[in-house]
């Protein structure tokens, strides 16, 4: 369970969800299901990406789901991930069943959130920063499942569902990064972030099919 701590209160009238203006959209990557489909049987899933491996693509990318890194986001998605610092920024690239996002660069350490305008796929879904532009990830990425799992209406992942919704109603401010690790089981990452975050958040809106 997760707890009810004073960074992520509810009010008695829960918030709407209005989506706040979108950057810029960024030229969407190319995309590959077959690859994902592959990377999914190399690799576990792994809440946390980075390495070691060049300042951009050792980014800290971590994703905000239940520990065993499945989630259901339910019927009004939001997916949150954590981004480190990085001397060398690149767009973040979320890329889920039936869909992907990017987002602007951003040097410092922040938490990001997406609200999807539709429920998503059961599938693999990635993070990670687009180095150079690269469509697929030069270190580890974060990777959760997404999708419908048995007695999720009482499950960790409804719990998280209702913590990102409060989160979400944080958008524009900051929030102390202590209290956001101990709620989603990132207490070693506490020396990797600063003390707090600004919440950084984005919408959207389901796209057709492309062929590959």
């Amino acid at each position: 369970m997760f707890p009810i701590l004073p960074l992520v209160l509810w009010s008695s009238s829960p918030p709407s969800l209005p989506p706040p203006s979108p950057p810029p959209p960024l030229p969407l990557l190319a995309q590959s299901d077959r690859g994902s489909l592959e990377r999914s049987r190399r690799f576990p899933l792994r809440r946390e990406g980075g390495g070691t491996r060049g300042a951009c693509a050792s980014r800290l990318v971590a994703h905000l789901v239940p520990l065993d890194g499945r989630f259901d986001p339910g019927a009004r998605p939001i997916l949150g991930v954590i981004e480190g610092e990085s001397p060398e920024p690149a767009p973040l690239l979320l890329r889920w069943s039936g869909g992907e996002r990017i987002e602007p660069a951003r040097p410092g350490a922040s938490l990001r959130l997406l609200l999807l305008s539709a429920p998503v796929g059961s599938g693999l879904w990635e993070s990670f920063p687009a180095c150079e532009g690269s469509a697929e990830p030069l270190a580890p990425p974060a990777r959760s499942l997404l999708g419908p799992t048995p007695g999720a209406a009482a499950s960790p992942e409804r719990d998280a569902r209702d913590a990102l919704r409060r989160l979400w109603s944080r958008c524009g401010e900051r929030i102390a990064t202590a209290e956001l690790l101990a709620a989603w089981d990132y207490p070693h990452l506490a020396d990797r972030l600063p003390s707090v975050l600004p919440v950084v958040c984005a919408s959207h809106a389901a796209a057709p099919a492309r062929s590959l």
